[in-house]
């Protein structure tokens, strides 16, 4: 896996995982990701599931 600085240069079409610090920018990661697969793809909301582990990051995504 390689490190990528700009969510718009992220494969839409392979699988990946975001991993990082806290306060770095994932969920703002993963929802800019999410309106591109909406947007560029798309793929009906109905297919897309986001999984979190904090309810700061639920909040965050809602």
């Amino acid at each position: 896996m390689k490190p990528i600085d700009n969510p718009s240069d992220i494969d839409l079409t392979k699988h990946g995982v975001i991993e990082a610090s806290a306060g770095t920018g994932k969920t703002y990661t993963l929802e800019n990701l999410v309106v591109r697969i909406l947007v560029e793809e798309r793929v009906p909301i109905e297919k897309i599931l986001l999984v979190t582990f904090t309810e700061k990051a639920t909040g965050e995504m809602g």
